[in-house]
């Protein structure tokens, strides 16, 4: 790792300067005046080892007095010190700051995870708009039987081919809806039997596709929908720390590291919270916490948001088997 040199310190207490000055801060007079006077000795190579550590001195005083704003985040949200981009249309260079730069990439991950959750929601919808319509796949089979009458009467014909024809239509919709998971069975089935797929080919479209789509249901909704709400949670508090940063002038590009690992924690979090939380719990001071209006969508997005929330569950579980466990040791 390459050492430091007094010209490259003197960059960074410079780039500190100038921020002290933009912003109205108020530092010891002392302090700057051995930064300046370092500075002529540095160029003038005439500095000597005690005007050398009283610099170092100088210059970690006045960042210890900005912190958390450093040299290093300057540079980050500073477009001098960024890269060189050109305009779509007219094609001029400018400058863009890293900062500009992440803000730019975060957003449009999370426009694209918004994006594709509400795709999934729509589809979900829809496909359980569709299943529920159907009488032939209700779950009670008393729902699912109408009482024929013994008359039959013009009316009633009617009424019975009115509904017949809105079931047909219900069923070729729901095929329609079955088409972007429809290539799974046909890969499937060639691990199956000739004799059983003739079977099955056999079936009313209502037993396939609705009972097929019942089936693919659920998955979507205990598994594909808590992992698309908590990215867009775990989106959500990245783009909020993204705020704070450049407002405040704290970002770094170390920063891109943590919001990566958080985005995955958040995927994570939001496909595990069901299996840990409870709707009514306690927390830590022991207020009472009612959460038993949130559906588990809404828990899954806080959940990305917030790490922590799943975090304490898990930390309460192990507790409590380590009590138990201890309470029970000699």
């Amino acid at each position: 790792m390459p050492q430091d040199t007094p010209a490259d310190i003197l960059k960074d207490a410079e780039l500190l300067l100038a921020y002290v000055v933009r912003t109205g801060l108020t530092i010891d007079q002392p302090l700057i005046d051995t930064i300046i006077d370092a500075r002529g000795k540095i160029a003038g190579g005439t500095l000597t080892p005690a005007e050398e550590s009283a610099f170092y001195v100088a210059v970690n005083t006045l960042a210890a007095k900005l912190a958390p704003v450093s040299a290093e985040s300057l540079r980050a949200c500073t477009p001098e010190f960024g890269v060189t981009k050109k305009s779509l249309w007219t094609r001029e260079p400018y400058q863009w700051s890293r900062a500009r730069l992440t803000v730019r990439n975060q957003r449009r991950w999370a426009l694209f995870a918004l994006g594709l959750l509400l795709v999934t929601q729509i589809y979900w919808l829809i496909g359980s708009s569709l299943v529920s319509h159907i009488p032939a796949l209700a779950d009670s089979p008393v729902a699912a039987v109408q009482p024929s009458d013994t008359v039959s009467t013009p009316e009633k014909a009617e009424e019975k081919k009115r509904a017949e024809s809105a079931q047909a239509t219900q069923v070729w919709l729901l095929r329609l809806w079955s088409v972007p998971w429809r290539w799974v069975p046909d890969i499937l089935k060639h691990f199956v039997p000739a004799d059983e797929v003739a079977m099955v080919n056999k079936q009313t479209d209502v037993m396939w596709w609705g009972y097929s789509a019942k089936e693919v249901l659920p998955i979507l909704q205990i598994y594909a929908l808590p992992l698309l709400y908590g990215w867009v949670g775990a989106m959500a508090y990245v783009l909020r720390r993204m705020i704070q940063a450049v407002r405040q002038m704290t970002y770094r590009r170390m920063l891109d590291v943590e919001f990566s690992l958080r985005v995955y924690l958040g995927v994570l979090s939001g496909l595990a919270i069901g299996w840990f939380f409870k709707p009514d719990t306690t927390n830590a001071a022991g207020g009472t916490v009612t959460l038993a209006s949130l559906t588990p969508f809404a828990l899954s997005f806080v959940a990305g948001y917030s790490v922590e929330l799943l975090c304490t569950d898990m930390d309460r579980l192990v507790g409590a088997f380590t009590e138990k466990k201890s309470d029970t040791t000699p």
